[in-house]
C-alpha cells in the first residue's frame, strides 16, 4: 500500500519548500538589519521591505527619504510647526444658514499668508 511508505525528513522539507516561498532575511532590500517592515509587492510569492525612520535628529535624504516614520520621530517635528489664528464660521440656523457665528481657531501654518 502506497499510504504506508515511510519517507525521509529531507524529502518532506524539499516538497514543503516547493509550496511556500521563504521570506528573505531582514535588510535584504534596504540594508538596515532588523529595522524594516515586510510589504506586499505586485509579484505573487515576492515580498518587499521598507525601512523605518526613527531618528528625529539625523535625517539624510539619500537614505531616509523612502522610510516609514515612527510616531516618536514625527512627534518632535510636528510639535515645532508654526501656528496661526484664523476665523471659523459656524452655521447657527441650519439648513438655511442665514445666521453665522465667528470664532477664532488655532491652525498649523505661517502667519504671513
Amino acid at each position: 500500500m502506497a499510504d504506508t511508505v515511510v519517507t525521509s525528513k529531507q524529502y518532506v522539507d524539499t516538497e514543503v519548500g516547493k509550496k511556500q516561498n521563504t521570506i528573505p532575511a531582514a535588510g535584504t532590500n534596504n540594508g538596515a538589519l532588523g529595522i524594516s517592515v515586510v510589504m506586499y509587492t505586485n509579484t505573487a510569492g515576492t515580498v518587499g521591505e521598507r525601512g523605518i525612520y526613527s531618528d528625529s535628529t539625523n535625517y539624510t535624504a539619500g537614505t531616509d527619504a523612502n522610510k516609514l516614520v515612527t510616531a516618536s520621530a514625527l512627534n518632535g517635528a510636528v510639535s515645532n510647526l508654526p501656528t496661526m489664528t484664523t476665523s471659523k464660521l459656524t452655521c447657527m440656523d441650519s439648513p438655511d444658514c442665514t445666521l453665522w457665528t465667528v470664532a477664532d481657531q488655532e491652525v498649523y501654518g505661517e502667519g504671513n499668508n
